[in-house]
């Protein structure tokens, strides 16, 4: 006999309380580390306060990281442990977003199958997923960063579907405020963000000329001040001034001559590597492909629509990193979770009986097992973190004797940043900060 509805639903639940709860020891045992430790300098000799936090905002935009993202990142790691609060909060703030953004409604008390596979496909999906997480300067510039234009794209989503018919002028600058943030998030995305904009703002004018919809106005003035929000937003991060000083002055080097620099195989990479995260997916796409009698009908359906304009969505984003200076997995947040956004929703409406029970399954299995892995991870390196921050607190000022700190344990690449020591300049920023001769790292 197979469970009834209410006892899948029930088990679902169970599955988002249990990572919450992983979620939550994550992130108050995550250790001061890479970029962390110059945030954390900086309180050592400034406590938190607003004045201050505005001096940091100032500096960032106009000789560090401009984006929005990075001045939360700041609030994040402010002594005592309201962090924990704030960061699980803003995650769960992201989450949500996200299921709106895939559903086009606010999430229910019964979408709880849909929500554990949203969960699991991000889990597998997202690049480096615990650090960008639980590691305060990816959480705070990719995850927090995008939360805006999601939650844009999410309303716009809305409107389409009808499950919102805002139409009030004093949206206006609200929106206009958010689109501009969503802009301001992260300069790689922000191209692609103002082209989703741009397509929900047709497929609404065009939605608006059906007979069935007559009278109503073609677009609203809030969905049009999103879009030119966002435009703004990322010119203004684009051109700020910080993106020349960024990364040792790469910012400096100039779009053509990185575009030039990289070989045409290097480039592919770039740009292929977005919409081949649907890759992952693929256990997913099996388990719906058998609930499916008519392929041509199903790709011609809305859902295979959709995720069309989220393939195209991640190519953008590929193309324009082909500017970007550095590049790494944390640029691909975005991307993949577009994906898993318009991959969700596709396949829990696919499937039904014995198929719903084996989505259910392979959603356990991911969740679990990444909780699992996340909450192990995090257990092994904390005490080597704790044990460094004591060698280094207790180091001897001025003296040229070299300081050894053990090493990181190794463990896998999706839950983990690794040893952080690596980094010359960090280890420079340490020598200096504590007045020491070297750093060293003790070999496991």
């Amino acid at each position: 006999m197979w469970p009834t509805s209410g006892r899948l639903n029930t088990w679902c639940w169970g599955l988002c309380a249990v990572f919450a709860a992983i979620a939550v020891v994550c992130i108050a045992w995550e250790p001061i580390r890479l970029d962390g430790w110059y945030i954390w300098f900086q309180y050592r000799g400034r406590p938190l306060s607003l004045a201050g936090w505005v001096d940091v905002i100032k500096f960032n935009y106009l000789h560090g990281n401009p984006r929005y993202g990075e001045n939360i990142t700041n609030l994040l790691y402010a002594p005592g442990w309201w962090h924990v609060v704030v960061h699980a909060l803003l995650m769960t703030l992201s989450f949500w977003v996200l299921a709106a953004l895939a559903l086009g409604r606010r999430p229910r008390r019964t979408d709880a199958l849909f929500l554990t596979t949203l969960l699991a496909m991000y889990l597998v999906a997202i690049p480096r997923v615990g650090p960008m997480l639980f590691y305060r300067p990816f959480f705070g510039n990719y995850v927090v960063g995008a939360v805006p234009a999601f939650a844009f794209l999410a309303m716009c989503h809305a409107y389409l579907r009808g499950t919102i018919a805002w139409r009030s002028a004093w949206l206006v600058v609200p929106v206009l405020l958010l689109g501009a943030l969503g802009g301001m998030g992260n300069e790689h995305t922000g191209p692609a963000f103002v082209v989703a904009g741009s397509v929900a703002v047709y497929l609404t004018w065009r939605q608006s000329r059906a007979p069935s919809v007559a009278g109503r106005p073609r677009v609203p003035l809030w969905m049009l001040a999103g879009v030119v929000g966002l435009g703004l937003g990322f010119l203004g991060l684009f051109f700020a001034p910080g993106q020349m000083e960024r990364y040792a002055g790469a910012g400096k080097v100039g779009v053509m001559t990185t575009l030039m620099s990289r070989s045409v195989g290097a480039s592919l990479t770039i740009i292929g590597r977005a919409p081949f995260t649907a890759l992952w997916l693929l256990p997913w796409f099996a388990i719906a492909a058998g609930a499916v009698a008519h392929w041509r009908s199903a790709l011609q359906s809305l859902p295979a629509k959709t995720f069309g304009l989220a393939l195209m969505f991640t190519t953008v984003v590929g193309g324009t990193l082909l500017a970007a200076p550095l590049n790494g997995p944390r640029l691909y947040y975005a991307t993949a979770a577009v994906l898993v956004c318009a991959a969700a929703p596709w396949v829990v409406a696919s499937v039904s009986g014995r198929r719903r029970l084996a989505l259910v399954v392979v959603n356990s299995i991911v969740i679990v097992g990444s909780s699992i892995g996340l909450v192990y991870t995090a257990a092994r390196e904390r005490p080597v973190f704790e044990r460094r921050m004591e060698i280094l607190l207790a180091a001897q000022p001025n003296s040229s004797t070299p300081v050894v700190v053990p090493a990181v344990p190794k463990g896998v690449r999706q839950w983990t940043m690794g040893e952080d020591f690596r980094d010359g300049n960090l280890r420079t920023a340490i020598k200096e900060y504590f007045r020491i001769g070297d750093v060293t790292v003790a070999k496991p």
